[in-house]
């Protein structure tokens, strides 16, 4: 998951400047949700074609990243109640 993080600090690099700095400030707390909203956000404004196609790279990569650390917790599920 380094990688990609990495890969993702990367990519954010392509954002309109005020939107860089605050996703920079956002990948440091952790708030990968907020980038990706800035991300979906900033993909409507006008930016020359190699720039979209890094949006959505950077997209892809963030909902990756924030899929993988997203565990649901069915610690109760695994239990039958009769074992007790």
């Amino acid at each position: 998951m380094q990688n990609q993080l990495e890969k993702i600090r990367e990519l954010i690099k392509i954002l309109p400047n005020k939107d860089y700095k605050i996703c920079e400030k956002y990948l440091e707390e952790r708030k990968f949700q907020s980038i990706l909203e800035i991300v979906r956000s900033d993909m409507y404004k006008d930016m020359p074609d190699e720039n979209i196609t890094k949006m959505f790279e950077l997209e892809s990569e963030l909902g990756t990243y924030v899929a993988g650390l997203e565990v649901s917790d069915n610690s109760d599920d695994d239990y039958n109640d009769d074992y007790y």
